[in-house]
């Protein structure tokens, strides 16, 4: 199953593996034609010209390393400070409403008590109502406790197994 029809000029197809099942890295980032255009999402979406410098930037990382990527944006000690640290849950009071809008783990297709997660079952989908993405490869194998919906957001109490 393809992700859409752009997607698939690419060669990206769904969870994040392609048809040989080798690991697909995709970067989602927000885009604009022009933050001053205002709009829910401006502050923190890239211009056309910003978009072109990130992917030219992340090529030459690829091919060349970190240290060429940065150059002339930074420090790997700038990047790093800037990167912050993982912290899962609103950074502050006023990004509480957000958590709305982030992603969690769904059950995609009806299952019976159990049948085994596995990415024909399982995705990443917003709003924010079951566990974190980063817990997909811990839930991947185990079994559902009991017969889920379709389209019910994953929780810990639907494992059987945690």
């Amino acid at each position: 199953m393809v992700l859409s029809p752009a997607f698939a000029s690419f060669g990206l197809f769904v969870n994040e593996y392609d048809r040989n099942d080798q690991f697909v890295a995709l970067v989602e980032k927000h885009l604009t034609l022009s933050r001053a255009a205002g709009g829910p999402d401006a502050r923190f979406s890239l211009e056309p010209d910003e978009l072109k410098d990130m992917v030219t930037r992340i090529r030459r990382g690829e091919r060349e390393g970190t240290d060429n990527a940065i150059a002339g944006i930074g420090t790997k000690e700038d990047i790093t400070e800037a990167l912050g640290t993982v912290h899962y849950g609103p950074a502050s009071e006023r990004e509480r409403e957000n958590i709305f809008f982030r992603p969690s783990l769904w059950v995609k297709k009806a299952m019976k008590k159990g049948e085994a997660f596995t990415l024909e079952n399982v995705r990443v989908a917003r709003p924010h109502h079951g566990l974190f993405p980063k817990d997909l490869e811990t839930v991947l194998g185990k079994n559902a406790a009991t017969d889920i919906e379709a389209a019910t957001p994953l929780r810990q109490e639907l494992i059987a197994n945690p």
